[in-house]
């Protein structure tokens, strides 16, 4: 999942984004088997160093018990706290900045392009 955060960095202090995430999990990894799309929603605040991402993530998996080694349904979930300071250079030199998001690493990632 990736969000184009570069508008947001060009704005005052204190402007907010929020996004719903319903994201497909299915190829995360091979011994993992995933009951349904990882889900939630994603904030993002525009703060004097960047962007501070805070949001709420959960999924449910298919693992095995280790008492009974029965399949067994479970659900996980995750709260995100991030920030993100911006690079020396300034999104109004033309350049693009993305910030997104790789369920595989379970990482946030900026990316300039």
């Amino acid at each position: 999942m990736q969000y184009n955060v570069a508008q947001l960095l060009m704005e005052p202090i204190g402007s907010t984004r929020t996004y719903e995430m319903v994201e497909q999990i299915d190829d995360l990894d091979d011994e993992l088997e995933p009951l349904g799309p990882l889900v939630g929603s994603v904030h993002f605040l525009r703060i004097p160093s960047g962007v501070l991402v805070t949001g709420e993530l959960s999924t449910a998996m298919q693992v095995t018990c280790n008492r009974c080694l029965f399949p067994s349904p479970c659900r996980y979930g995750s709260r995100l706290r991030r920030v993100f300071a911006r690079s020396q250079k300034s999104p109004r030199d033309g350049t693009s900045v993305r910030m997104s998001f790789r369920a595989k690493t379970m990482t946030w990632k900026i990316l300039r392009f």
